[in-house]
């Protein structure tokens, strides 16, 4: 069963190897990366591996955060459970 989330703005659903173009706008981008473990991604390709390695993540739920008039992933939250130290996470494109 697919889980939505909505408010007046935003729609949270699974996270989805569909949103690529999205997520690269996102990932080369090198305010948002700032934080992250990675250098800003140079292709697509680089973000397809991420989301593949994020969705294949034990214990780990991924959901896109998406603008809910133009349907745009604008960012993710998670959870990681399977960790040494379990908790929530996010990621939103710097232009949000």
């Amino acid at each position: 069963m697919t889980q939505h989330l909505q408010t007046l703005r935003l729609i949270l659903e699974p996270y989805s190897p569909k949103d690529l173009d999205d997520y690269f706008a996102m990932f080369s981008d090198p305010r948002a990366m700032r934080f992250m473990p990675t250098l800003p991604h140079q292709n697509l390709e680089e973000t397809r591996a991420w989301i593949e390695a994020d969705l294949s993540r034990e214990g780990a739920v991924y959901w896109s955060i998406r603008l809910k008039n133009e349907q745009k992933a604008i960012g993710y939250v998670n959870f990681l459970g399977e960790t040494r130290y379990p908790g929530m996470g996010y990621m939103v494109h710097p232009e949000y």
